[in-house]
């Protein structure tokens, strides 16, 4: 992966915004022609990225020479037909070409916008402060990294000089370019390196500053489910002295396991439909829906979730009109846990009825198992069981219960 980086780096140029107008002119007076400008990084040598103005230059009287020649060590100027490109490193550069139509000085001056001349090359982490707003030169600052040590680049133009700096200078001595070692800075915060330039007899003072780090993000991470729908089959029966008869349905379900308000209090919901799309002599109606609110706190490698809320729970034998019908305050707990790989495993028990004479020994238990990538829809399965023991007017005993199975799609 490294050494296609750097084929990537060797191949390819970053182009910056902010480019500055460039004039040409001959004994002081414009050269007419067609002139456009851009920043550019280039590469030196390996892990050294510098930053020049490239300069593309047109005029028809440039057609009748074939040699040209600058004072910029860095790139050669290269010069065909009419065309004319310069690499410039400083304010200013000479231009000299030679052929059948003898010789030919031009001047290429660069005029700089003072608020934009700070470029930057895979430096996100750091931020360049100048001591003042506006300043009369560009500095290119690139950044490269081996083994978690960060080594900074900066450029600037030929014209200026680097009178010190607080860290330790590794290459470039004598040129309009600098190579810094920074150490590991990703756990660095604040001001980590100081650099003074001279230009026109001032100082001009610079401070890096790294950025606070931050918890990595991957896209790959788990990521625990908000909200799930499901489609499932659900076996609903009724035994007792006076009936006995179980149906299975066809269910619409809906989970919210946890949706976080304040800290860890938060709310959640869980619904089941049955749908009627069959009619016997055994056939029942059957609907769901707990409401609650939770507390969730972390014990281990569990996410505990202690809830309150109520229970709206209607279950009807469709023939004889025999059921029961509740809306009553329950009490639960949740639990949620990372299985590793993204799978997830979530469990919930409710309970109703502590003080009800109508029906008593109710449970509500469910299990559900889940894959969720951060970003990504999950999908899984899930089971519930539940059952009911209640008490007519009549004194009639009946049991009812729930069994419940799904597949669900998890966001």
């Amino acid at each position: 992966m490294k050494a296609l980086l750097f084929i990537l780096a060797v191949t390819l140029s970053f182009v910056c915004t902010a480019t500055p107008q460039v004039i040409v002119t001959q004994q002081g007076q414009e050269f007419r022609g067609s002139i456009s400008a851009k920043w550019k990084w280039v590469l030196l040598e390996e892990k050294v990225r510098s930053l020049i103005l490239e300069v593309t230059f047109q005029a028809s009287e440039l057609s009748g020479f074939d040699r040209v020649v600058t004072k910029s060590k860095r790139l050669r100027p290269k010069l065909k037909g009419n065309e004319l490109r310069v690499f410039m490193d400083g304010f200013t550069e000479k231009v000299l070409l030679a052929g059948n139509g003898g010789k030919l000085l031009l001047d290429f001056k660069a005029i700089l916008d003072e608020q934009k001349q700070i470029q930057s090359d895979n430096c996100s982490s750091l931020t360049v402060r100048p001591s003042v707003k506006r300043f009369p030169f560009y500095v290119g600052v690139s950044c490269t990294e081996t083994n978690d040590i960060t080594s900074l680049t900066l450029t600037f133009p030929h014209e200026v000089s680097l009178d010190n700096s607080s860290v330790f200078e590794t290459k470039g001595k004598g040129e309009p370019w600098r190579q810094f070692e920074l150490g590991n800075i990703k756990q660095a915060a604040g001001q980590i390196a100081k650099f003074t330039f001279m230009y026109a007899g001032r100082n001009y003072d610079f401070s890096v500053e790294a950025e606070a780090p931050q918890a990595a993000k991957t896209e790959d991470a788990p990521d625990r489910m908000t909200f799930a729908g499901a489609a499932g089959f659900a076996i609903v029966g009724i035994s007792g002295s006076d009936l006995s008869a179980s149906d299975g349905k066809p269910t619409i379900v809906l989970r919210v396991p946890h949706y976080p308000f304040i800290g860890g209090l938060g709310g959640g919901l869980s619904a089941d439909i049955a749908l009627p799309l069959s009619k016997s002599i055994n056939s029942m109606s059957f609907f769901q829906m707990d409401i609650f609110a939770a507390y969730e706190f972390v014990a281990g490698i569990f996410k505990i979730r202690p809830q309150v809320g109520y229970v709206i729970y209607a279950q009807t034998h469709d023939d004889t009109q025999i059921g029961l019908n509740i809306t009553d305050l329950g009490v639960g707990l949740g639990l949620d846990t990372d299985l590793g790989g993204n799978f997830h495993l979530l469990f919930r028990g409710m309970k109703c009825g502590l003080a009800s004479s109508v029906y008593s020994g109710h449970y509500d238990l469910e299990l559900m198992g889940y894959y969720k990538k951060k970003g990504s829809t999950g999908y899984g399965l899930g089971g519930k069981i539940q059952s009911f023991q209640a008490t007519s007017e009549l004194g009639i005993d009946r049991k009812f219960n729930t069994m419940l199975f799904y597949a669900l799609a998890a966001f």
